[in-house]
């Protein structure tokens, strides 16, 4: 976890090392270099890192030599002016080492560095150029707006579960894998952009920040989307948006739902946490109200909160759907809310 100006470079120790949700923002010379050590570098945001006091050539913002290897993966790479010029080409140096980017943004990307799945498209930052109007400043805002196209499109595989030591935010290197630079969720999934192929939802975002979690909503068990081998498909997954507020209106999205099925959606203010045909059984049923999938096994959901229910009320929420196929019970996970 990086704040803004830091450089890392890796001591010709040939030991491999992994960073996760970092940003590397405004420098002014090589943001990452290694000699003779492996980096891996996940869902990270590097932008607008100027490298232009070292004339005739400069000084490209990723650099391995002396047999490095650095990995860039999940990430974002964007707006770097390189002794005047935007360039692809530009950006990297591999002088005795080798640089690969795999399943990320990258401006201007040519395929002609090793990796799979790079695209370059404009990311939608909510303000590049942040309240100063300055580019590569601390206060410009790297989240992306809902519309991005590095929404979802993480590749879970190419993010550990964990590091197996080490620590950030005061949090194991597991627990600090769940989140992102912010410290909250890392698998928020959004209901109108595709997942990343093949994977079950919530896929992670491109970059630093996860676009956030909706309002007092969060996942009630965090984590990447799951394949469930009991029915040989992906948990469903339901979504919550909506400010809990008297008169506010939630919205409750499904995915990976079995198709044209029946579904419920249940409510309780404690949690129940009772095993239903090998499936966990979150809330205590307070309410529950129909809510099936469609063809595509999307489910929606759009419901008035009530005007009589007091602030600091904790709420679960679930969906569990029948599949008429398997003639089994699927449920998603809980998402778990509080009003304000």
């Amino acid at each position: 976890m990086l704040p803004v100006d830091v450089k890392l470079t890796a001591s010709p120790s040939g030991l491999p090392m992994q960073a996760y949700d970092c940003r590397f923002i405004g420098n002014n010379g090589v943001a990452l270099a290694s000699q003779n050590a492996s980096i891996v570098i996940g869902n990270s945001t590097l932008v607008a890192n100027d490298i232009s006091d070292f004339p005739p050539f400069g000084w490209p913002i990723l650099t391995a030599s002396q047999n490095a290897s650095i990995t860039l993966n999940n990430s974002i790479v964007r707006d770097h002016n390189i002794n005047g010029t935007g360039q692809f080409a530009d950006q990297w140096v591999a002088f005795l080492g080798s640089l690969t980017l795999n399943e990320s943004c990258v401006e201007g990307w040519d395929g002609s560095l090793p990796g799979t799945g790079n695209f370059d498209a404009d990311p939608l930052f909510v303000d590049a150029l942040g309240l100063d109007g300055l580019r590569g400043t601390e206060d410009d805002a790297v989240r992306l707006q809902a519309s991005s196209p590095c929404l979802d499109r993480a590749n879970p595989s190419l993010r550990p579960s964990s590091l197996g030591s080490g620590s950030a935010l005061g949090l194991t290197s597991a627990q600090a894998l769940l989140v992102d630079l912010d410290g909250t969720d890392r698998h928020v999934d959004q209901p109108l952009s595709a997942d990343f192929p093949g994977a079950c939802p919530p896929a992670g975002d491109l970059g630093a920040y996860e676009r956030g979690a909706f309002g007092p909503w969060t996942n009630f068990t965090p984590g990447p989307g799951t394949f469930n081998p009991l029915f040989g498909a992906c948990q469903p997954h339901l979504a919550a948006n909506g400010a809990l507020t008297p008169g506010s209106l939630t919205t409750f999205d499904a995915s990976s739902a079995p198709p044209s099925s029946p579904g419920w959606i249940v409510f309780g203010l404690t949690q129940a946490n009772l095993l239903v045909e090998g499936q966990l059984l979150v809330p205590n049923l307070n309410q529950y109200l129909p809510m099936n999938s469609d063809p595509l096994g999307h489910a929606h959901k759009q419901l008035p909160f009530p005007t009589t229910l007091p602030s600091g009320l904790t709420i679960y929420a679930q969906t569990w759907f029948f599949d008429l196929t398997t003639f089994q019970w699927k449920a998603t996970n809980a998402q778990v809310g509080q009003t304000p």
